[in-house]
């Protein structure tokens, strides 16, 4: 029998790593390095667990992840968020609020543990008064959320075109130019210096009123190879410097069959990209929308959430269920196929 030499309980002997503090264990053959090669594969198989549904593995996964590294914010959240997903609300926002103690400028965690706060008290209010006007006022709201997000892009979309034709056209008006200098002549494999400029910096000069950071962002996810889906283009990024998110809109072109995996994919792309570009970038809110008929109208296919931690420690060419497992907290438009 052993003691971890930082908390000083009792080990036994065949163990790495001290379940309670989550240190390597003295005198055994464990490094940090192996730790995050660990908690990075069963961070990966609670993801894609939770993705199928298989809760009880995600939460076995994920629990011993929080053995691990007890430390790390994000594997509370990911286990807040299989609780939520699961139906555990109680729960959820237990670890929701776990999370936040450790790291209190996660806004992303912030905002669920406000959604599922909201919707615990919702319940109880339906199930003391045997009414159901909690249901009803929020699925008019649903509705007109919807609507309102349709007429908003159907007013945005005759300048899109405009828009980012004068943002390729003036690049020496946007001041981060380690990002413009050689937009003609991107490969693949180009390294592209990770940005420092605030995502909260002055504004440029484009019409949408988006910072550089915004722009230098849009122009990198723009950059990415997108093989699968030939058209498939960055619409806007819109940055909080609260918590280091930005929110991407991208779109893809219509096609008969559409399958979750290629949109993971796409959304996995240029997640990753922002991420290169600039290191205040820490979550990232992926929206996939496609044209809707000739009006200029679209449609919401995906909306989901993913952090610098969880996608970096995929391959960079991962496979479109691999790119599913890294987002949490997702919304699938019903019509859209499975991952297959």
């Amino acid at each position: 029998m052993r003691n971890c030499e930082n908390c000083e309980i009792i080990l036994d002997d065949n163990v790495r790593f001290c379940p309670n503090c989550g240190n390597a264990v003295a005198g055994s053959s464990a490094t940090s390095e192996d730790r995050d090669v660990r908690l990075a594969a069963l961070l990966t198989s609670a993801n894609l667990h939770r993705v199928k549904r298989e809760w009880d593995a995600a939460v076995a996964d994920a629990t011993e992840a929080l053995r691990i590294a007890p430390d790390r914010a994000e594997v509370a959240s990911l286990l807040a968020n299989i609780y939520e997903q699961r139906g555990n609300l109680e729960e959820a926002a237990i670890w929701y609020r776990i999370a936040l103690d450790l790291d209190p400028q996660r806004s992303v965690d912030r905002i669920r543990l406000e959604n599922v706060v909201r919707r615990i008290s919702g319940n109880t209010s339906t199930s003391k008064s045997g009414r159901k006007e909690p249901i009803v006022a929020g699925l008019v709201s649903l509705v007109v959320t919807l609507v309102a997000v349709i007429l908003f892009l159907n007013l945005r979309a005759p300048t899109h075109q405009k828009t980012n034709e004068r943002a390729v056209k003036q690049p020496e008006r946007a001041p981060i130019r380690n990002v413009t200098d050689n937009v003609s002549r991107p490969t693949s494999e180009t390294k592209q210096p990770v940005s420092t400029t605030p995502l909260a910096g002055n504004y440029g000069q484009s019409p949408a009123l988006r910072t550089a950071a915004e722009i230098a962002i849009r122009e990198a996810a723009s950059r990415v190879p997108l093989a699968q889906y030939v058209g498939s283009k960055v619409d806007d990024v819109i940055a909080d410097p609260r918590g280091g998110t930005v929110v991407i809109t991208f779109s893809i072109p219509f096609k008969a069959m559409l399958k979750k995996a290629d949109i993971a994919s796409v959304a996995a792309a240029v997640a990753r990209a922002a991420f290169a570009q600039n290191a205040e970038v820490q979550n990232v809110t992926a929206r996939c929308v496609v044209s809707v008929g000739g009006s200029g109208g679209a449609m919401i296919l995906f909306v989901g959430d993913t952090n610098r931690s969880t996608l970096m420690s995929l391959p960079e060419k991962a496979t479109g269920q691999q790119a599913e497992t890294a987002f949490t907290n997702t919304w699938w438009n019903p019509q859209i196929g499975g991952s297959e």
